[in-house]
Parts: C-alpha cells; sequence; structure tokens
C-alpha cells in the first residue's frame, strides 16, 4: 500500500536536516524554490540560516501571493530578485542583516499589500523605493538605523506604517499616533 506525502510534508523534513547540518546555500535555496509548483501561493522560508538569494530563485512562480523570508542572515537583496511575482501581496523580510535597499528591489509588485522590512540594519530609505507599491497597506520598518526619511519617499502614497514600537504613523498627510 503506498502512502501520499504532501509536497509541503517532504520539503519540512528537507529543511529540518539542513537546519541540523546548517547548510542552506544559494544552491540548496534555489533547489528547493525548484521543487515548489509554479502555482504554489505561499512559501515560508523563515528561519533557514539562508545569506543570500539568487536572482532566479523564485522565477515562474507567479502565482505567489506569500513570500517569507524573515529571520535569516539576508544582507542585500538582489534588485532582480522578485521580478515576475506579480501576485505577490506578502513580503516578510524582517530580522536579517539588510542595510540598504536597492531602489529596484519592489518594482513591479503592484498587488504588495504587507511588506516587513523591520528588525534589520536599514539607515536610509532611497526615496523611489517604495514607488509603484499602489496597493500597499502596512509598511514595518521599525527597529532599524533610520534617522531621517525623505518626504518624496512616502508622496501620494495611503498606508499603515510601524515605523517604531510606540508610534504608528499614517501616511495619508504623514500624521502619527501613539
Amino acid at each position: 500500500m503506498f502512502k501520499f506525502i504532501k509536497i509541503s510534508s517532504l520539503l519540512s523534513i528537507f529543511f529540518e536536516r539542513l537546519n541540523a547540518q546548517n547548510n542552506l546555500n544559494k544552491q540548496n535555496l534555489a533547489t528547493i524554490c525548484a521543487c515548489y509548483p509554479m502555482q504554489e501561493t505561499s512559501i515560508n522560508l523563515s528561519s533557514k540560516n539562508i545569506k543570500t538569494i539568487d536572482p532566479a530563485t523564485f522565477t515562474g512562480i507567479a502565482s505567489l501571493q506569500r513570500l517569507y523570508l524573515d529571520s535569516n542572515q539576508i544582507s542585500s537583496i538582489n534588485p532582480a530578485t522578485f521580478t515576475g511575482l506579480t501576485s505577490l501581496q506578502t513580503l516578510y523580510l524582517y530580522s536579517n542583516q539588510i542595510s540598504s535597499i536597492d531602489p529596484a528591489t519592489f518594482k513591479g509588485l503592484t498587488f504588495l499589500q504587507i511588506l516587513g522590512l523591520s528588525s534589520n540594519k536599514i539607515s536610509s530609505i532611497h526615496p523611489a523605493t517604495f514607488k509603484g507599491l499602489t496597493s500597499l497597506q502596512e509598511l514595518y520598518l521599525h527597529y532599524n538605523q533610520i534617522s531621517s526619511i525623505d518626504p518624496p519617499t512616502f508622496y501620494g502614497k495611503n498606508f499603515k506604517m510601524i515605523f517604531d514600537e510606540y508610534r504608528v504613523v499614517s501616511l495619508l498627510g504623514l500624521r502619527s499616533s501613539r
């Protein structure tokens, strides 16, 4: 008698073994993502000790809606990494080592609603970084090293930004509340 196992179960076992070996590298990450069906809507790569992401890793998974890359050791993101993820609605990159974001990194993510960038090492944000994110509703930037943000960065935006642990900044006129 055959026992059918979901691909997500197999991937969980695979990740557990990789974590035990602390051996998740670019080649393994690309291999893992290639195992996901092209119609996959959610990929959780949280806490996998990922340090870098090859720009072609998520190529061909256009139906992806939620991508969790939080709690890793990612220090930079190639601007082409999320190209083609036209259905992406949630992207969590918090608790990494990201210090800067190229203005083209989120280009084309017009359906992105939630972007988590908290608990990184971001010190500044280019005014064009969030340009084109027309569906963005929540932006998490707390626990970074941001000291100031140029007003044009959020010009015309209407979403909630969590900037620090006590203050929520509503970007409709940049009003803040505690």
